[in-house]
């Protein structure tokens, strides 16, 4: 788990040249992103976690059209919902 979200971390910044399209690259930040809401409920997350889950909310704001609320979670990671 935390070598997928280092590389989909990794990912975010070099530009994700290895995803064909913008759907693959959604998909992948968004299984991230739930990952770590699910993983926040039964379990500490660690640093790692809380840093790739901070930028799949980044991503998925920015170029998937999800929305943020006003607030972050108790982690400091963006709460964010996915487009309706």
């Amino acid at each position: 788990m935390k070598t997928l979200i280092a590389i989909l971390t990794l990912c975010l910044f070099s530009g994700c040249a290895w995803f064909q399209d913008k759907e693959r690259r959604c998909a992948a930040y968004e299984e991230v992103y739930t990952a770590y809401r699910a993983s926040m409920e039964v379990r500490p997350v660690s640093p790692e976690e809380v840093a790739a889950a901070t930028a799949a909310a980044v991503f998925l704001r920015n170029y998937c059209g999800w929305t943020a609320t006003r607030g972050n979670d108790a982690n400091g990671v963006p709460v964010i919902h996915p487009p309706q």
